[in-house]
């Protein structure tokens, strides 16, 4: 199987780029030696992307494995006019905004560490402004002398559940549950694509965080999608609360949003 092009083999613990090119090809990277022996300690949740266990690697701290249905792109459905319309795919979405959102903190981190360097951002009202937010990050237009008229500083970067890379799983390691937990698989593959998580114990939530979360992605250049209740208590049950879900947001680079609608020219 071809290494899809949203990931890339380099460890999760080396340094990040920042450039615009790398902004418009985000890759995620790989959890750093993981260890072959998995503890799996509690199943946290499912959904429709996938399933959430709480596990160990070695002797490491527990985190949270999201484990997607899904190995393989999805078919295209065909449209009228004999188009292509390319699926939904769960691991390609979420695996793409973990990059986006790791170069934008790594960004930011560089420029509180370079007064040369400087991130600003415009109020988003369209699509391509949200796009000219996100380009605010890059190497490209943190070290340029031009600012637009009328900015703002970006907000300080939120405190969301940590990321720290994608692996695979076989899926005769997956734990059995009683009752049964399953959805739609890949039959001609005996593995599966997972991210792991920074395990977040269920606590009470905070909506002043989470509009403060809400606020920042949406400078940042994400359409944020609306909840489901349904969504919104499988957050609760993976322990992600109200730190925004990787899934529930879309890069206005790769996915289209309703409320921003221009075309993107690279």
């Amino acid at each position: 199987m071809v290494t899809p092009q949203f990931i890339t083999e380099d460890a999760s613990d080396r340094s990040v780029s920042t450039s615009w090119k790398d902004f418009k090809s985000p890759k995620l990277r790989q959890i750093s030696q993981p260890s072959n022996r998995i503890e799996w300690l509690e199943y946290l949740g499912s959904g429709e992307d996938g399933i959430v266990f709480k596990v160990r690697f070695g002797q490491e701290q527990p985190v949270a494995m999201k484990i997607f249905w899904l190995t393989q792109r999805p078919k295209p459905d065909i449209v009228p006019g004999g188009r292509t319309l390319r699926r939904y795919w769960a691991f390609e979405k979420e695996c793409i905004n973990l990059a986006i959102i790791e170069k934008i903190e790594a960004a930011m981190q560089k420029a509180e560490a370079d007064p040369n360097q400087e991130i600003v951002l415009t109020i988003p009202t369209s699509r391509q402004d949200a796009i000219r937010n996100l380009r605010a990050f890059s190497d490209e237009a943190r070290l340029s002398p031009i600012r637009p008229q009328k900015s703002l500083c970006p907000p300080t970067f939120p405190n969301i559940t940590a990321c720290f890379g994608w692996t695979k799983i076989k899926r005769r390691d997956i734990p059995r549950l009683r009752p049964p937990v399953w959805n739609d698989v890949d039959d001609d593959v005996d593995w599966h694509w997972a991210i792991i998580y920074e395990f977040v114990p269920p606590m009470e939530q905070d909506l002043k965080i989470g509009q403060a979360h809400l606020d920042f992605f949406y400078l940042t250049g994400f359409s944020l999608e609306p909840f489901s209740m349904e969504a919104f208590l499988e957050m609760l049950q993976t322990g992600l609360g109200l730190r925004v879900a990787s899934g529930q947001k879309e890069s206005m680079i790769y996915f289209e949003g309703d409320f921003f609608n221009r075309g993107f020219c690279p």
